[in-house]
């Protein structure tokens, strides 16, 4: 339709005039009906004989073609309706008549512009505004003005300048900022007045001049300042926030949560054995000291002879010693150790076991608690134990011979006359005597006939018997009878045994007399 529209006002222009005629404008012309130079091919050819009267009955051809809506689509335009190319007022105030056969026949279709439009020139309708667009305004509808950008219409009707937003508590003025009222004040752009503040609202928002609102977790103090509110306090910290604590350099939050309103002092290069008691200041718990490397170590103020020390007055042994037996000086002293015990010595270095006098060294002794043993001199200590220096304690069956505390004797409880205690309980006899009933006794090889062996091969009669005459060897007695034996024979002491056929005569006193059976008596 613009190619359309364009060739008809062309063809109007040089019937009228107004554009000189120039060699190719018709070619130009046809070229626009056909479609040539690049243009839409849709259109229709224009007729072979193309003459200003054609070119004129071609454009009413086209209006009429469209049943009068050609610019119906146009703003403002309600309608279309065809003049004399002389009358077509504003649409084209220079245009005449023109010349030629058949051009009193000549109409043009124009636009119909609504109320409040008006023709204008291009054969199109513009809107009235009454009372005009001024500063910069555009008429885009009937008494509707459209100010360019950054600015807006005022009450009159004005484009004056606008501030972005609402420019509240100021005034926009034409440089598009706001000048703010007293107790305000501009943004960074100058765009925005915000209550003013003295001093400033920190922690809350100016709700109007110096009137500061505390934000949640925060109240006022004495000079009117909103502080965070930290109800117990920040110890060595600053509250910046509700419950919240920010600790000050050299401090850090326990790891406790009961207790995040408590910074601590922090040492980077640790704190082992000892408290931080400020930023980078290491103070040694009881007990431990600084070395030179600043470190908190144990202390033990006796020393740590053969040890080292790894507690607070406590001493590790090292090897070979252990610590001293004394309670009061075991926490910080050590001794040497002989595993075997050093009892009746000391303990002069580790495993080695310097014996007290009275003792000798035995490394084969496995008893008594060590190596050193009682020392009996050089006899030792014969049949007995040397349980003391000196002493002998004798085994069973021994004594201590005499005097002597270490000399043991075997021990015959019975005695041991005419031998010798040879081993306990046990006697060696002497020559001439022999073991009886565990005594030694006089020995009598061919032994005694009513007599006793009373020392070697000696024969002592039994009470009431007498040597026999007969035994030149006087190893038998026989019984004695003092008085004699009458007519019988002696057969025990004092003790007479009738001859056969005899029998006592007992008017003879003791009986030793003895009558034929028969006679008188």
């Amino acid at each position: 339709m613009e190619r359309t529209r364009y060739l008809l006002v062309l063809a109007l222009l040089l019937v009228a005039g107004a554009v000189p005629a120039r060699a190719g404008v018709f070619d130009k012309l046809k070229k626009l009906f056909t479609g040539g130079g690049g243009g839409a091919t849709s259109q229709r050819a224009a007729p072979a004989n193309l003459t200003l009267a054609t070119l004129l009955a071609e454009r009413e051809r086209l209006a009429r073609t469209s049943n009068g809506s050609a610019f119906l689509n146009e703003p403002g335009v309600c309608g279309t309706e065809y003049r004399a190319p002389g009358s077509v007022g504003a649409f084209h105030p220079n245009m005449t008549m023109p010349s030629g056969a058949n051009a009193s026949a000549v109409r043009l279709a124009v636009p119909v512009c609504c109320r409040g439009w008006a023709p204008a020139l291009g054969f199109r309708c513009e809107a009235v505004c009454s009372s005009g667009c001024r500063n910069g305004g555009e008429c885009v509808a009937p008494d509707t003005c459209r100010c360019p950008a950054n600015r807006t219409l005022d009450l009159g009707g004005n484009c004056v300048a606008t501030c972005p937003g609402t420019c509240l508590n100021g005034v926009c003025t034409g440089t598009l900022t706001c000048a703010c009222h007293d107790g305000f004040w501009p943004d960074a752009q100058g765009k925005l007045c915000a209550p003013l503040c003295r001093p400033d609202c920190v922690n809350g928002n100016c709700t109007a001049p110096n009137v500061c609102q505390c934000y949640a977790g925060h109240r006022k103090d004495a000079r009117g300042v909103c502080q965070p509110l930290c109800p117990e306090g920040c110890v060595n910290g600053d509250c910046v926030g509700e419950r919240r604590c920010a600790c000050r350099p050299g401090y850090a939050k326990l790891d406790r949560e009961e207790r995040a309103h408590v910074c601590v002092p922090t040492c980077p290069s640790g704190c082992r054995n000892g408290v931080c008691s400020a930023p980078g200041v290491c103070s040694c718990d009881p007990g431990y000291r600084k070395n030179s490397l600043d470190e908190c170590i144990p202390h033990c103020p006796g020393g740590c002879e053969h040890g080292s020390c790894t507690g607070p007055d406590y001493c590790t042994c090292l090897t070979g010693y252990t610590r001293h037996p004394d309670p009061a000086r075991g926490r910080h002293s050590c001794v040497p150790h002989c595993p075997g015990g050093c009892a009746h010595g000391l303990c002069t270095a580790p495993g080695v076991c310097q014996c007290n006098a009275g003792y000798r060294f035995d490394a084969r002794n496995t008893t008594g608690g060590g190596p050193c043993k009682p020392d009996c001199g050089s006899a030792g200590c014969f049949n007995g134990d040397c349980t003391a220096p000196g002493v002998c304690t004798c085994r069973k069956g021994y004594k201590l011979e005499g005097n002597s505390t270490t000399r043991c004797t075997p021990h015959c409880p019975r005695g041991c006359a005419n031998g010798t205690c040879t081993a306990p309980d046990t006697c060696t006899c002497k020559v001439g005597y022999e073991l009886k009933a565990g005594s030694c006794a006089p020995r009598c090889s061919l032994g005694c006939t009513n007599a006793d062996c009373t020392a070697p091969e000696v024969c002592t009669c039994k009470p009431g018997h007498r040597k026999d005459p007969l035994d030149l060897r006087g190893m038998r007695c026989i019984a004695n009878c003092p008085q004699g034996c009458v007519n019988a024979v002696c057969s025990g002491p004092n003790l007479c045994l009738c001859n056969a056929g005899f029998v006592k005569d007992r008017t003879v006193p003791g009986g030793n007399v003895c009558v034929r059976r028969g006679a008188s008596g």
